[in-house]
């Protein structure tokens, strides 16, 4: 019988001075199994970690994070390290925030330590406002509060896939299922799709090809019917891409379940979620004993990149 293995996270609500760890069971996958070993090596390191939350709504203000935006942009713009010609207007624009996105993958990659603290920070910024303004449009025009909790190591060990790996994604989401993080510049083709970005310079599509630590928690559910994978199917095909083409990485990696907090519904699961939005501890564990632990001493992304640019 093979030995089960768990993800504990710790969230906490310093303001509301309480405490909530969630557990996951790992699954027995191959993309599973070496997701975990490389979680508990990182685990061991001194870097940089950060949470980030998006697609809740207990952050809804739109002329703040449209404000906070375009101040990142001013940043920028006033380093001379990189031109910004569009602003965002308070007006709803994915063709807009889809090139400000394009800009975020042109300056990350000219991106030096030397530069300021609160220069990098701006950076950051324009890819979680672009993201933030998405999740908020989404919810406004649907209700649908697909929400994420998505876990990012900085200085990232990366590792190209085995071969195995391709035929593990799915492109369904399950409520409180843990996935592997995208840690690329870049967008995949899934998310072209959902974004329906006409792709005219396919250097910016990259399929989640890398292992990394990074992990994401899905705090919603969606279900792709044959209408949505018809229309995926001849998106792919209008792109010259072939559909059965496993190298494009089309979905999500599945890496563990959540089998804590099971007595409350799911909503009132992500209203905890909602309050308790700094990391303080991830553990990998058996049942009876401690594999790997690790305490944090970090300040959610939201509130920091809002702090210093909302003004």
């Amino acid at each position: 019988m093979l030995r089960e293995y768990y993800l504990e996270v710790l969230y906490t609500a310093p303001a509301l001075h309480s405490q909530q760890k969630f557990k996951w069971q790992i699954y027995s996958t191959d993309v599973a199994q070496a997701w975990m070993k490389l979680l508990i090596t990182q685990l061991k390191l001194n870097t940089h970690f950060s949470c980030n939350y998006t697609g809740f709504k207990f952050f809804n203000n739109k002329k703040i994070l449209t404000q906070s935006l375009n101040n990142c942009i001013k940043l920028i713009n006033e380093s001379k390290i990189y031109p910004i010609n569009e602003i965002m207007p308070l007006k709803y624009s994915q063709k807009i925030l889809n090139v400000i996105h394009d800009h975020f993958e042109a300056i990350y990659q000219v991106r030096k330590s030397s530069f300021s603290p609160k220069l990098l920070m701006a950076i950051e910024g324009l890819n979680y406002f672009v993201h933030a303004l998405e999740d908020h449009y989404k919810i406004q025009a649907d209700g649908e509060n697909l929400a994420f909790t998505r876990h990012k190591f900085n200085g990232n060990m990366l590792f190209p896939f085995q071969e195995k790996f391709y035929e593990q994604f799915k492109l369904d989401l399950n409520f409180g299922e843990v996935y592997l993080h995208y840690h690329q510049i870049g967008k995949s083709c899934l998310s072209h799709f959902l974004d329906q970005i006409l792709v005219t310079t396919p250097s910016n599509v990259i399929p989640q090809n890398l292992l990394n630590a990074g992990f994401d928690v899905c705090w919603g559910e969606h279900s792709f019917s044959l209408h949505e994978k018809k229309l995926l199917q001849n998106y792919l095909i209008n792109q010259n891409q072939d559909p059965e083409n496993k190298k494009l990485c089309l979905g999500y990696l599945p890496l563990a379940k959540l089998v804590s907090h099971q007595h409350l519904d799911k909503k009132e699961i992500i209203n905890l979620m909602s309050l308790h939005t700094i990391v303080e501890k991830i553990d990998v564990c058996t049942e009876y004993c401690m594999i790997s632990s690790k305490t944090f001493h970090q300040e959610n992304i939201k509130d920091l990149l809002i702090r210093e640019f909302s003004i």
